[in-house]
């Protein structure tokens, strides 16, 4: 049997069916996320995962899925079944895109396949037509291919993610690749330099991090029955945010990371409102190479994993059977004065700040989650940070 390798990478009808198939797929994606995200919370350390790039490097191999397989990858994405979903991924790509010079985007899928393997003619065409991607033929047993797959990783991500893989299975016939990029400065940047302040990391022992200070309005909430504050910084793209949920409590990441299992992000946001802060936020930069097969497994998404899979959407034919053998997904995530993965340099002038009377003061000096935004709905990355320092 044939292998299919899965690698992510940390990228119309009328206007009412637009609109109601991308609000399906934005809901799928959200629910698909949060079950996502679940599947470490017994893990240890930072985290970083993007939801939105698994979720679509899934839904690119759905449309190879047939029978029961292509059932329950719907199931999981939250898909109808045998629906392509043509024009709400057409809208959701749309909306993806950054606003002129403000931030960053890229949204990349990609298909290799091995030298002797064809892909059927209405694949290739839908991957074309709803992904935008095409197919590469190289020779997976030749090195210069993993040479020719790290270098096309590296460039679309500008050198974020040095490359995916050092090899590929033996039998692999076909790797599915989707990336996703974003850079984007802060539209209220942070006083420099940073300042040393403590950071109490899981057990509660001080760690020496290095903190950013801004005094501005952002959009806050006091969410009283999770006993946390959320915090929402906007970018200069105004169609994306970085969101803190930060625990009152020092210890307080589980008990949240357990509650916001059942709850969606977007419905907290809906309680934020202006309110002017002093946030004192801690700087980090962290990356997280893991298989995705284990988790997506406990999700239910165990077919094409088996030999019973059936991806003869794929090639046309029932003759040549496949499975997936991996899902990987490779993610790197840090925040500094000037924004979310900045490469600007900014002189920045430093004034002293007289204290005022009932000043609000956030300090993430404690676990928190995060989550990267796009209009409060798609969650392109999701995470947390236990340790700045790593």
């Amino acid at each position: 049997m044939g292998g299919l390798k899965v690698v992510i990478c940390a990228l119309l009808l009328t206007s009412c069916a637009t609109a109601t198939d991308f609000e399906k797929i934005v809901l799928g994606h959200q629910n698909f996320g949060r079950e996502l995200f679940k599947q470490f919370s017994t893990s240890q350390g930072n985290v970083v995962v993007s939801p939105l790039s698994a979720y679509l490097a899934l839904a690119l191999t759905r449309l190879g899925a047939k029978g029961a397989t292509e059932g329950e990858l719907s199931q999981g994405l939250g898909l109808e079944s045998s629906n392509q979903h043509d024009a709400g991924f057409s809208s959701l790509f749309k909306s993806l895109e950054a606003k002129k010079d403000l931030s960053k985007v890229v949204v990349a899928n990609k298909i290799f396949l091995n030298e002797q393997f064809s892909l059927s003619p209405t694949y290739n065409e839908g991957a074309k037509r709803i992904f935008h991607t095409t197919a590469d033929k190289l020779n997976f047993k030749n090195t210069e291919s993993i040479d020719i797959i790290n270098n096309w990783v590296r460039n679309v991500t500008r050198h974020r993610i040095h490359g995916i893989t050092d090899n590929l299975d033996g039998d692999a016939e076909v790797l599915i690749l989707n990336l996703l990029y974003f850079r984007g400065p802060w539209r209220y940047q942070f006083y420099g330099p940073s300042q040393p302040r403590p950071f109490y990391v899981d057990q509660g022992d001080a760690v020496d991090a290095q903190f950013m200070s801004k005094e501005d309005y952002y959009k806050y909430a006091d969410l009283k029955d999770l006993n946390t504050e959320l915090i929402e910084l906007p970018y200069k793209d105004p169609d994306y945010s970085f969101v803190i949920l930060l625990p009152k409590e020092k210890n307080g990441l589980r008990q949240l990371e357990n509650s916001m299992q059942s709850i969606n992000i977007e419905e907290l946001l809906k309680k934020a409102v202006d309110e002017e802060i002093t946030l004192n936020l801690p700087k980090f930069q962290f990356q997280l190479a893991t298989s995705l097969n284990k988790p997506l497994q406990n999700m239910n998404i165990k077919s094409i994993f088996s030999d019973t899979a059936d991806l003869s959407g794929l090639t046309g034919t029932a003759g040549q059977r496949l499975r997936v053998s991996e899902v990987f997904q490779k993610t790197h995530f840090g925040i500094n004065e000037n924004g979310t993965e900045a490469a600007a340099s900014t002189s920045i002038q430093i004034v002293a700040i007289s204290a005022k009377l009932n000043e609000h003061i956030i300090t993430c000096d404690r676990p928190f989650l995060f989550y990267l935004m796009h209009k409060r709905s798609i969650t392109l990355f999701q995470g947390r940070v236990v340790d700045p320092r790593s």
